[in-house]
């Protein structure tokens, strides 16, 4: 258990090191108790939602990010008992 807390920690750490400057950088934090199923269908429906984004290249970045989340989410089969975070 202790492991994987540090291991945790890190993780949080390198992921405080990424900055982004405008909108497009995308996180979804997904809990143990969502439903894998209406999780896709919330990023589908924020995908379609990008295309009213008035500039062309934040645009394209959340759309590509949205389309590799969603990705990812149909490769698992159920979210992990800890939860995902993207």
């Amino acid at each position: 258990m202790e492991l994987e807390r540090q291991r945790l920690r890190r993780k949080v750490q390198q992921l405080s090191a990424h900055q982004g400057r405008h909108s497009s950088f995308t996180t979804i934090y997904v809990p143990p108790t969502k439903n894998l199923t209406d999780t896709i269908s919330f990023v589908k429906a924020e995908l379609a939602g990008a295309e009213n984004i008035k500039s062309k290249q934040n645009r394209k970045n959340v759309s590509d990010n949205l389309t590799a989340i969603l990705s990812e989410l149909t490769k698992i089969g159920s979210i992990p008992e800890n939860g995902i975070a993207f």
